[in-house]
């Protein structure tokens, strides 16, 4: 939902081109530059952040950065200004690829009938979330309850990680 409709909501925000440093930068390159950093985040950040979730453990990690992901979507669902969504994002963005990494590693763990349940959870929420985000904005509800509806289902699946988290700590 976030990552198709990033420049629908960049352009409302800052409109066709944002001034940095006396350079005007458009919107469509500033979307570039944002989802370039995702995929720089997924392709070298994985590694990393997978090794240090996995030394800090990977429930816990787990539960920590749906909750980081849920707070971080509501807080750029709040403050709209494009010094502070763009930080915030890559935050998100590094939520995104730890949970991925976390979630492969611990269907792994679990078995076949668990990594088959996350590839079809995966393949369901990356169909329905542009279909969910674009009708946000074809009805013309406000852009920001893109972030508020995506930051509702990471604060979902922070209550279930921490249930989880929970029953296997007892």
């Amino acid at each position: 939902m976030i990552v198709s409709t990033l420049g629908l909501v960049l352009k409302e925000q800052v409109g066709e081109s944002l001034a940095i440093a006396g350079y005007s930068i458009g919107v469509v390159t500033l979307t570039g530059i944002i989802l370039g950093l995702r995929w720089f985040i997924d392709g070298i950040g994985s590694l990393i952040l997978g090794t240090i979730a996995d030394r800090v453990g990977r429930e816990s990690s787990t539960m920590f950065l749906f909750s980081l992901g849920a707070v971080t979507l509501i807080v750029i669902a709040i403050y709209s200004k494009p010094i502070i969504f763009i930080p915030l994002m890559l935050i998100f963005f590094i939520c995104g690829t730890t949970l991925y990494t976390l979630l492969s590693a611990l269907a792994g763990e679990r078995g076949t009938r668990s990594v088959a349940s996350l590839a079809t959870a995966m393949d369901f929420g990356l169909s329905v979330g542009p279909l969910i985000g674009w009708s946000i904005a074809q009805l013309g509800i406000p852009l920001s309850f893109i972030f508020i509806s995506s930051g509702s289902v990471y604060m979902v699946s922070a209550t279930i990680s921490l249930r989880i988290w929970l029953s296997h700590k007892s």
